[in-house]
Order: structure tokens, then C-alpha cells, then sequence
């Protein structure tokens, strides 16, 4: 396994993966593709708003609770570790049904 830290542009292949097209236009010809993301919080709009870490993850509880009231996240831009879309989408489920009840109790 290789492990290539660069953009990629393209999966190249019809039926399989035959290969990636990286940022600078080679094509590194492989036989599957891991691709990470979400290694960079895109969090810069609310760092203004919301506790952030060092790195510029948005601090949440397991409620997904920020430190402002009312206000939820989830998803990779968080402090949670597990930066896939299961956890994701779970993430934003929790962050959903609790956003809603406290939008019921603020009435």
C-alpha cells in the first residue's frame, strides 16, 4: 500500500478502479482508492461564534451541543474522533433530534 498525499482529481477507470488522476495530472495507476477527507475542519466561518481546539475542530459534547447555546454540530468539522460517514451521519441524527427538542423547549 501507498500512501499519496495529494489531491485527486478522478477515479480513472469504467468498471474498476484502474487508477487516480492526482492534482498535477498524472495518473497513478492502482487497483482501489482510500480517500481521506475531512483532515482539514472547514470551521473558519463560526471560530468567531463557537469554542474551537488547537486545530480548529468545533468543541462538542455527546449531545453535540457547541458552547453556544442553541447551537449543534457534526460531522467532520468536530472534536469527535471518528471522522467517517457512519459516524457522520450519526452525528448529525443526534445533532438533529437534539437541535429540535431544545427549538420545542425554547418556545
Amino acid at each position: 500500500m501507498e500512501v499519496v498525499r495529494d489531491e485527486v482529481r478522478r477515479i480513472v477507470g469504467d468498471e474498476r478502479v484502474e487508477g487516480v488522476e492526482l492534482s498535477d495530472g498524472d495518473i497513478l495507476p492502482c487497483e482501489g482508492a482510500f480517500i481521506a477527507a475531512g483532515k482539514v475542519p472547514n470551521s473558519e466561518p463560526f471560530r468567531d461564534l463557537v469554542e474551537t481546539d488547537d486545530h480548529g475542530y468545533i468543541v462538542v459534547d455527546s449531545e453535540m451541543r457547541t458552547s453556544l447555546e442553541g447551537v449543534y454540530s457534526a460531522g467532520d468539522v468536530t472534536t469527535i474522533p471518528h471522522r467517517n460517514l457512519p459516524s457522520a451521519v450519526h452525528q448529525g441524527s443526534v445533532a438533529g433530534i437534539n437541535a429540535a427538542e431544545y427549538a420545542l423547549r425554547s418556545r
